[in-house]
């Protein structure tokens, strides 16, 4: 293939290869029900017209199905569809037979009927247009036509298909040139249109890809082992939302190459479970993680300093067969699961695939060099994921092309692509059609027409719907994935995953909801269901800004439920980071504390057994609960390098008659220092006794210590009675905080509040209210300033007490004040006038000297800036003068005219009187 020799254009017969817009391809195809495009097999009705789709009653249920499916037709058809000559004259017998079927009688019940059926389907149809309000924009000129550039660019083309089908009969015959949406034939390497969205994170490929395969709805081949019969342009894809693999490719390398990747569009043969989507049900999970659950079993750590039991004495013999037994259970149970996966394998298995090798198919490859890419990646442009290039599912490739050029594979793809090389600088390997130059960047000798596609925009509000009708649904092989857009939902659900036990999908394990722009800080919500050991448990997580600062909590579903809250690392004040509950016992988690105290617990009595003096009940935790009920309280502090180890506190016990406290260990030690304190007694006289040595027990590792004396343990019991004190009003605050969180969970899941962007001035109705509301205050401000000005009497009605009610005395004093006002106004102008008069015959004057006594040493550029000067001063003074004579004129009718508005001004009516 090397050495093909590309013949010259003019040379080329070019009224051969013409473009035929008097029959497009488009004209073979129609619609399905789902308005998808298919191609005709040549025949034509009786009257040879072209068969237009069938458009559904509005009064049907698919009503709105059927008018976007019209719609979808039409636009399909720019520039090919043409009306009938005669569809504008006139008929009159027509119109004659129209004027006969309307004398026919109607009854009244019929005619009712009729408006009935009328008003029905008006009301479904406006329901149908209000959710399709986009018109799609008329296709520019390079759309429906091709420029001379283009035209001798499909010469050179066409004469290179026509080398490579004589020189390679043996492979598929190349086709690089398809009809666009218009019918007019184009280059698939102009199809591409380099263009970056200006959205946030449209630099990333892992962006770029997700929103393709989530906005653009995947349609299959209607052929699936021959390329598509049209190949529109990446805007009418980006329009209509759907489209094959060819077309979703070309969008995304369009956007590839716009945000700088060095990325090809890629024509070749992919597996069935890649050309029908199937390939999502061999997957176990997608982009997300593996959903682990949060165990709300407290876990408790072994004591290694704790004495290990001996083992009892059993017989070897029993042993051995009480072991053999269960291995033998074992490998039964084993050997069920196995029958059980093989036979569910076998049932979900597909069956061969006959068409396999042969399916057609289009994904993305993206090399190396360019945006910190250091090795090739497929792209799959249906699921968005990034795969490795020897992927068993692509099975081989024709040819990749970009913005700038296409090449041919001659590389051996028998055994798939794991051995493909992607270096297109190898001719051996790669065969370009056009030759490319020696600066090494990738642009080609020949002068390549630019991309005839428009620049690719979308709107604010269909990138936020993200997919079509901003609902997409994924199936996996033991999940269920929904995908909706931001705010579609009204509790701010965007994305819902429900996980089954196996691939039958009858059993649910799990259901994540993932939410956004929550008030309440909700990121997720995990529903675990019910097991045969595990009752259904419900697990919240929040995003930090929470009111308090929780970060996760989970709960359960049973008599006792059990609960574990956990914190935001250094978002509390006290160090909380995890509150566990359960049916006995409160337990919470602390660091970076002042007081190093690092675990707090609070142990309550067994309520549903029976015990001298409390009746079973069954509780609810921090509802019934109350800090009278606490049994024991204990508190564990860590090691203070400060204090010495035998006087440091590793654990305080609260009973309900003792203090007990362990120490920390100190070096060289096996055990720890121990204290139990006997809380002290009341006598008959209501006196405490005395701290004596039977109400301490005291144990110290060391046999050299001193015993404290009876005052350092009187003081001890004080300090330990306070820190009692002091842990009974944390543990109380704890549970009544736990309460609030409880109410705050169960108040926001009642009523779910989304917040709204500033900027969003769609949505936030509340800003869209008060911006109108500031806007009808100033206009209202701007009319009452405007009658203020217009109102000669407002600068008078302030200095007056009462304005409402204006004596005889008082109305001749505003006249007489107006009138005043208003002569000195009317003389303060003539002065001003009068002055700017005198000011410039002066100035002329002095100019005029200066002229006469320089005359004979002036230039004649200089005469000619005097006589200029000379001829608009003298313009100036006589419009001055003209406008002083007429003030002069005017200034008895004004002063009439305005003490005769005075006169008649309802607000000086006592003048009349």
């Amino acid at each position: 293939m090397s050495g093909l020799k590309l013949r010259d254009p003019n040379d080329v017969n070019e009224s051969k290869h013409d473009v035929d817009v008097s029959h497009s391809p488009l004209d073979n195809l129609h619609h399905d029900e789902h308005g998808t495009v298919h191609e005709q097999d040549g025949r034509s009705n009786e009257g040879g017209e072209e068969e237009l789709p069938f458009i559904e009653d509005a009064s049907d249920d698919d009503s709105v199905g059927g008018f976007q499916d019209s719609i979808g037709f039409s636009g399909r058809h720019v520039g090919n569809y043409s009306e009938s000559p005669d569809s504008d004259k006139y008929d009159a017998d027509e119109d004659e037979q129209y004027d006969e079927d309307c004398q026919i009688e109607f009854s009244t019940s019929d005619m009712q009927r009729a408006v009935d059926l009328i008003e029905d389907r008006i009301k479904r149809a406006s329901k149908s247009v209000t959710n399709f309000q986009r018109r799609e924009p008329e296709p520019p000129l390079s759309y429906q036509v091709n420029s001379e550039k283009e035209i001798k660019t499909l010469a050179i083309v066409r004469n290179f298909e026509q080398q490579y089908k004589i020189l390679y009969k043996q492979r598929k015959p190349l086709r690089t040139v398809f009809p666009n949406e218009c019918g007019v034939e184009k280059f698939i390497c102009t199809t591409i249109r380099p263009n970056r969205l200006p959205y946030e994170d449209f630099d990333r490929h892992e962006t770029i890809s997700a929103f393709v395969a989530d906005y653009i709805a995947y349609d299959q081949l209607e052929n699936p082992v021959e390329m598509p019969n049209i190949i529109p342009s990446p805007t009418y894809t980006l329009w209509h939302q759907h489209g094959n693999a060819f077309d979703m490719s070309i969008l995304l390398c369009s956007m590839l190459e716009g945000s700088g990747f060095d990325a090809y569009c890629v024509s070749g043969y992919a597996s069935r479970e890649v050309t029908t989507v199937n390939r999502l049900r061999t997957e176990k999970l997608i982009s997300d993680k593996p959903v682990q659950k949060h165990t709300l079993s407290e876990s408790k750590t072994q004591n290694k300093y704790a004495i290990s039991r001996e083992n009892r004495m059993e017989s070897k013999y029993l042993k051995e067969m009480r072991e053999r037994q269960q291995q033998k259970g074992e490998d039964i149970l084993k050997e069920q699961m196995r029958m059980e996966q093989e036979e569910l394998r076998k049932r979900l298995q597909l069956p061969a695939d006959e068409l396999y090798g042969l399916r057609v198919h289009s994904w993305v490859l993206v090399l190396p060099s360019k945006r910190g890419i250091h090795e090739s990646f497929f792209i799959e442009p249906t699921t968005g994921h990034a795969l490795f290039p020897d992927d068993s599912n692509y099975l081989g490739i024709e040819f990749i092309w970009n913005s700038k050029n296409l090449w041919v594979n001659m590389q051996n793809c028998a055994n798939g692509l794991s051995d493909m090389d992607y270096d297109l600088s190898d001719t051996t390997g790669w065969e370009y059609m056009f030759p490319p130059d020696d600066d090494g960047d990738g642009a080609v000798s020949v002068d390549l027409p630019v991309s005839w596609v428009s620049k690719l925009s979308i709107s604010p509000q269909d990138f936020e719907l993200r997919c079509p009708s901003g609902i997409r649904r994924i199936q996996l092989a033991n999940e269920k994935v929904e995908i909706f857009a931001d705010y579609l939902n009204e509790d701010g659900l965007v994305k819902r995953v429900k996980h089954y036990e196996s691939e039958e999908l009858k059993s649910v394990v799990s259901i994540t909801h993932i939410y956004r722009h929550r008030k309440d800080m909700l990121l997720k919500y995990i529903y675990y269901s019910q097991t045969e050991t595990d009752p259904p448990r419900h697990d919240y997580i929040y995003s930090s800004g929470h009111p308090f600062h929780v970060h996760r909590h989970c709960f359960s579903e049973e008599a006792v439920p059990v609960r574990r809250i956990t914190f935001y690392h250094g978002a509390r004040v006290d160090g909380l980071l995890e509150r566990f509950e359960d049916r006995n016992t409160i337990t919470e988690t602390y660091r970076n504390r002042q007081d190093k105290l690092i675990m707090r617990q609070a142990t309550f009595p067994d309520l549903f057994e029976n015990k001298p003096g409390r009746r079973k009940r069954k509780v609810n935790i921090n509802v019934e609960r109350k800090p009278e009920d606490i049994e024991v309280m204990t508190e564990t502090y860590q090691r203070t390098p400060l204090i010495p180890a035998h006087k440091d506190i590793d654990e305080i016990v609260y009973n309900s008659d003792a203090i007990q406290l362990r120490f920390h260990r100190g070096e060289g030690n096996i055990s720890s220092s121990t204290l139990e304190l006997e809380k002290p007694r009341t006598s008959d006289k209501q006196e405490v006794e005395p701290i004596t040595d039977d109400y301490v027990d005291l144990y110290t590792p060391e046999s050299s210590s001193r015993k404290p004396k009876n005052f350092e343990l009187h003081a001890m019991l004080q300090k330990c009675l306070r820190m009692e004190k002091a842990c009974l009003k944390s543990l109380g605050l704890s549970m009544r905080e736990t309460k609030q969180i409880c109410e705050h969970l169960q108040d926001h899941q009642e009523h779910v509040e989304l917040e709204i962007s500033f900027y969003d001035t769609v949505r936030n109705e509340k800003l869209r209210s008060e911006r109108a509301l500031q806007e009808l205050e100033a206009k209202n401000e701007a009319i009452q300033r405007a009658k203020q000005a217009e109102d000669y009497l407002a600068p008078y009605l302030v200095r007056l007490e009462n304005p409402d009610n204006i004596d005889e005395v008082t109305a001749s004093w505003l006249k007489d004040q107006v009138m005043d006002d208003f002569t000195a106004q009317l003389k303060t102008r003539f002065n001003l006038i009068e002055v700017e008069c005198n000011r410039e015959a002066k100035e002329l004057e002095g100019r005029t000297n200066w002229f006469r006594q320089n005359q004979p040493s002036l230039s004649e550029e200089e005469e000619r800036e005097f006589a200029k000067y000379r001829n608009e001063a003298l313009f100036r003074m006589n419009v001055l003068q003209k406008r002083l004579a007429q003030h002069k004129e005017r200034t008895p009718l004004l002063s009439m005219q305005m003490e005769q508005r005075l006169r008649t001004d309802p607000r000086l009516a006592a003048l009349q009187k």
